[in-house]
């Protein structure tokens, strides 16, 4: 588990999974103080570390386990009953299969898309346009189902077990061979985009990943951050180095101007904004030079 500054109800989480796990790792990014609160708990193990990002502190704290499966938790998730059981269950009946996570709810109840096809550039223009509040609506959600490319935006709670192509890291289960084979998470992406980019490369070494219908979490999420404006910024960065590692050009000029429109969009338009997202879009014209430049393949 890794966490950052207050990182919400980082007991309540903890506690949701003593009943069900042999050891709890928590990785601390943000200078000691979440990790203190919970360092006397029984079964807790607390690490302090420079921040270097999400997967680089979640890759410290596999390496630190030896049980055969993995829950890559955030702090301000917690367990549904029986989830965790029902996940272990399957992972060790179905030995091709990396990892599991099922249905988790943000606070008003409505499932998170925690499952479903990897992020394309038509999903970067949803967001740059807001599409997402259309999908509340009974016409857009008939709209966004009869699109199989984003069907999962709104179908969230699958019928069965169902293979699919990325699986959010909000409480994901894994077998710890099959992260170790791939590498654990690529440590140059710093926030967001790394779920979809293991998930990628799991799925290309022959493993399969499966969304349960089983409740499994309830996440509030955004606990680390301190204004909207922060998460959107660290969602499209992440995201563009996974576009910049992934997608072709074509993919990839979509993906630019969907920046560029988003700053149009994002409200209140104030010069900091404007400003903050100006510099976004020459990160990500860097990001694709470099690691194209490197063949960053990984």
């Amino acid at each position: 588990m890794v966490v950052h500054r207050d990182s919400g109800d980082l007991r309540g989480c903890i506690e949701s999974l003593l009943t069900d796990v042999e050891r709890v790792i928590v990785v601390d990014n943000g200078g000691g103080e979440a990790a203190g609160r919970v360092a006397h708990l029984p079964g807790v193990t607390t690490h302090l570390t420079d921040n270097r990002g999400f997967g680089a502190a979640q890759n410290l704290g596999v390496s630190l386990a030896d049980q055969e499966f993995a829950l890559l938790m955030n702090p301000d998730a917690r367990m549904r009953p029986d989830a965790l059981r029902i996940g272990c269950a399957m992972l060790r009946s179905q030995p091709e299969v990396a990892a599991v996570q099922g249905v988790c709810r943000s606070e008003d109840g409505r499932p998170d898309r925690s499952q479903g096809r990897l992020v394309s550039a038509v999903h970067l223009w949803g967001r740059a346009l807001g599409v997402s509040r259309l999908a509340r609506t009974r016409l857009g959600r008939w709209a966004a189902a009869a699109l199989p490319i984003t069907r999962d935006h709104v179908e969230r709670v699958p019928s069965g077990p169902v293979t699919v192509d990325s699986l959010s890291a909000t409480a994901l289960l894994i077998r710890r061979r099959a992260f170790e084979e791939v590498g654990g998470f690529d440590e140059g992406f710093f926030l967001y985009g790394e779920d979809l980019d293991l998930c990628a490369r799991l799925t290309q070494a022959g493993w399969t990943l499966v969304a349960l219908p089983v409740e499994w979490a309830l996440h509030v999420g955004g606990g680390s951050f301190t204004s909207s404006l922060e998460r959107e910024l660290h969602w499209w960065r992440g995201t563009m180095r996974f576009a910049a590692k992934r997608w072709p050009r074509r993919s990839w000029i979509a993906a630019l101007s969907a920046i560029f429109v988003r700053s149009l969009t994002w409200t209140p338009r104030t010069r900091g904004t404007r400003r903050a997202f100006a510099t976004l879009l020459r990160e990500a014209r860097i990001t694709r030079a470099r690691v194209r430049s490197q063949g960053d393949a990984r």
